[in-house]
């Protein structure tokens, strides 16, 4: 089997940890329902030894005095629900991607976007990686520190303030927003509903 995985290596060259990433980008990383695609000649967009497989749980990287770091791999990163999931009991995200392939696009700019809104969402700092991306720390309102530009060849050193501040979405998923939805919508069908009664009653 292959994984698309983070390695975190100490400073005496020993691996301290390890993620597997979860969510796979179809026809990229696997090809969906290859036993029927297969046969028809369609191919995964990347060329590889075969099928990456998906990681069987999130992983939390130790980092120096206790840090608890969550790597989201890529595209990970876009998917807010799986994300916010995955990060809980996080001190910090590692976005690491490599986003060359989109070249001079929109690409690159939507993911980082992404991103900071994680970022945002979970009241976590995010420092994001992204070979010949957009790379820079997140901080948990979204202020961008230590940014590259696209396709720059340069270092950047960041200091990251640990300091965790639960949101309610973090705490509370899409409940809130929601019955926000139902609410709007129920009081929208009342005020419809209202409207026809008062208008028939005035016609008669």
């Amino acid at each position: 089997r292959y994984y698309n995985s983070v390695l975190a290596i100490n400073d005496t060259g020993e691996v301290a940890g390890a993620a597997d990433k979860l969510h796979l980008v179809p026809f990229g990383e696997y090809l969906p329902l290859a036993d029927w695609l297969e046969p028809l000649g369609v191919n995964p967009l990347v060329v590889a030894p075969g099928a990456f497989s998906p990681g069987n749980s999130a992983e939390q990287i130790s980092g120096p005095k206790g840090i608890k770091i969550m790597p989201l791999i890529c595209y990970e990163v876009i998917f807010a629900g799986p994300a916010m999931r995955q990060v809980k009991g996080a001190d910090i995200i590692v976005n690491v991607t490599n986003d060359a392939w989109y070249g001079a696009t929109p690409g690159p700019y939507q993911h980082f976007r992404q991103a900071q809104l994680r970022a945002v969402e979970n009241g976590l700092p995010l420092l994001r990686v992204g070979n010949n991306g957009l790379s820079g720390l997140i901080e948990p309102m979204g202020d961008v520190s230590g940014g590259l530009a696209l396709n720059a060849v340069a270092k950047s050193d960041v200091t990251v303030k640990i300091a965790r501040s639960s949101t309610l979405y973090a705490r509370h998923g899409t409940v809130i927003p929601l019955a926000l939805v139902v609410l709007f919508a129920t009081a929208g069908i009342v005020i419809l509903l209202t409207d026809q009664f008062v208008a028939r009653r005035r016609r008669t």
